[in-house]
């Protein structure tokens, strides 16, 4: 999943492993977050290793304008609650299709 980052946000970015399977990305205000997000599927659906192909990801993130910002503590428990928000959403469509497919 690194490469892919690598690959969506390079050179202008700051991308790094915050744990495990747990990264962060730092972009500049006023930049589309929902673009990234589809480049990134994108990205993922062209690779040529099929296992690469069937991954998914779950993401969240936060703006802060320079007048009115959280603290470092507040825009990690933002984007983590944002992040699970989005995991249960991927697990629910998960199960919903593997009940269909059975």
């Amino acid at each position: 999943m690194f490469c892919i980052l690598q690959k969506t946000y390079y050179p202008n970015k700051l991308v790094a492993r915050l744990a495990g399977d747990e990264f962060i990305v730092v972009i500049e205000n006023g930049e589309c977050c929902e673009e990234y997000i589809k480049q990134m599927y994108q990205l993922l659906q062209a690779d040529s290793d099929p296992i690469i192909k069937t991954l998914k990801f779950s993401y969240g993130y936060q703006g802060c304008a320079k007048d009115n910002c959280l603290s470092i503590d507040e825009i990690y428990t933002q984007v983590d609650k944002k992040m699970y928000e989005n995991k249960d959403w991927l697990f629910a469509i998960f199960l919903d299709l593997n009940q269909c497919i059975h």
